[in-house]
């Protein structure tokens, strides 16, 4: 089913359709959507220098591409196999868990479901995907809606940054004192972020099996938290994170170091007490927190109440689709806020394939994403979020207006999203929170389930990547106007794998 990853390891959830596999990574065998995309690819004519257009004008792909870069041997690499030596990508600027590859392969199979792509799109963004990234992958997804998509695309650029958020100054690792036989010092670190507010760089890609350094874990026991509920996040999930580096979470705001772990520091020191263990430090900005630490009653109100008053935002969860969560929420709110279908609106033969995913749905597998992007329209919105919510929906018209195609009018109409009539940004922004399965919720009340695991994701300028080149170049992007990628080769019909169908269902 759509959420139910597999209880093992997530390097075995995916499914090899042709066996294929190199030293280093495996390869996934051409799946059913790839050989109808390729089949395509060979049936048009290249044009713009190699680029391979539908008959709509938009860039579709090549054999030997795949939608996103979601090829890997596993979701995250074991830090024992990996490079300790990595070269700054600014991956990590904005967020510790920037666009894993479990989080765009769901931003796929939120559009196979059918899910209004503006809604989409916006997750996407939320938790680390570019928009051109994401706009690129959904049209070559799906090239027969491709102008809908480009559509709702454009009509988010309003809600996302033009500029980069403040960034904090950095140092490297070379930078912090020791003795040549001493392992670096977590509290150096601390001390730096603290005092100075000054983040140690580059930035590690953690999925990848990266780290910033090997910490002693006796140094880890004494720093952790004395208040063990204290937590960031909380997980039920029975998958073995060993591979995955410990997180030191620090928090600039009310000076706070949380450290997940527990159990694995314990378990290296009944080992080895001079153990050694791979550490990624997050650094918080000042308005984020810990969700124990957020000061706001634990609810999806409550939780948009402290963005709306104070933009408070809570540090995210590393892996989401493992069944780690910021906290549970209570079925009946989300009725009360969203507009959740009932069964009446589904075909009778899709409401029986929604009851028996959620009769397979569990906590272990994955969390239900919430996004929030304002206060909404309730009383504790402040007048300034009011009013740039406001500006952002009136903006938005002057980005369609100037909203310009290589091609001639008659040969390409603008085509508004067809998704739903009464969609809009005005309507999300005054509601302004969004989830990702509402249709799951819906077969998951009819089953008697009353709460949920729920992690938060925000459109903020301090999350979400900026971006600057505006609709004519977001469409650009996937209309082939500014690309020149080599043209599709012939040699063995492999591409990496996209979802749907790679994922075990």
């Amino acid at each position: 089913m759509l959420f139910n990853y597999s209880s093992v390891f997530p390097s075995r959830c995916l499914r090899i359709l042709s066996a294929i596999v190199f030293t280093s990574t495996v390869v996934i065998g051409t799946s059913v959507g790839a050989q109808e995309t390729s089949g395509s690819a060979a049936s048009a004519a290249p044009v713009n220098n190699g680029n391979y257009l539908n008959e709509d004008g938009y860039r579709i792909l090549g054999e030997g591409e795949s939608e996103f870069d979601n090829y890997s041997d596993s979701f995250v690499r074991d830090w024992r196999n990996a490079d300790p030596d990595y070269d700054d990508t600014e991956f990590g600027d904005l967020m510790y868990n920037e666009a894993s590859i479990p989080t765009k392969l769901e931003v796929l199979r939120l559009l196979s479901k059918d899910t209004p792509s503006m809604l989409v799109f916006l997750q996407a963004v939320a938790m680390g995907v570019d928009i051109e990234d994401v706009l690129k992958a959904s049209v070559s997804y799906e090239p027969d809606k491709a102008q809908d998509l480009a559509a709702s695309a454009v009509s988010i650029i309003p809600v996302l940054s033009d500029k980069a958020s403040y960034l904090y100054s950095g140092y490297e690792l070379e930078d912090l004192e020791r003795e040549d036989d001493e392992s670096y010092k977590v509290q150096d670190v601390i001390d730096r972020f603290f005092e100075q507010r000054e983040v140690l760089r580059p930035y590690p890609d953690w999925f990848e099996g990266q780290y910033h350094f090997l910490a002693s874990a006796q140094e880890l026991e004494q720093l952790q938290n004395p208040e063990k509920e204290v937590k960031w996040y909380r997980t039920k999930s029975t998958v073995d994170i060993d591979q995955r580096p410990v997180f030191v979470s620090l928090y600039e705001g009310n000076q706070a170091v949380l450290i997940d772990g527990e159990d694995r520091i314990t378990d290296a020191l009944a080992k080895d007490p001079e153990a050694l263990l791979p550490v990624v430090v997050i650094f918080n900005r000042v308005n984020e927190r810990s969700i124990d630490q957020l000061g706001y009653s634990k609810t999806l109100r409550g939780v948009q109440q402290a963005y709306s008053e104070e933009r408070l935002m809570l540090t995210p969860t590393p892996e989401w689709q493992l069944g780690e969560y910021h906290m549970y929420a209570d079925v009946s709110e989300f009725y009360d806020i969203f507009d959740i279908p009932e069964e009446d609106d589904f075909e009778p033969e899709a409401w029986i394939k929604l009851l028996e995913e959620a009769e397979d749905y569990s906590v272990m597998n994955t969390s239900f994403i919430v996004v929030i992007l304002s206060g909404g329209s309730g009383e504790d919105e402040s007048e300034e979020q009011t009013a740039l919510a406001k500006r952002k929906v009136v903006d938005s018209h002057v980005q369609f207006a100037v909203w310009d195609d290589p091609r001639t009018e008659a040969e390409f109409q603008y085509v508004a999203p067809r998704d739903n009539d009464s969609l809009s940004m005005e309507n999300i922004l005054g509601e302004g929170m969004i989830f990702n399965r509402p249709d799951l919720l819906a077969a998951l009340k009819t089953l008697g389930v009353t709460k949920v695991p729920v992690s938060f994701y925000y459109i903020d300028s301090d999350r979400t990547k900026p971006f600057i080149k505006g609709a004519r170049g977001l469409i650009n992007s996937v209309t082939g106007t500014l690309l020149n990628p080599a043209p599709p080769s012939s040699s063995g019909g492999i591409t990496p794998c996209a979802s749907p169908p790679c994922i075990d269902q």
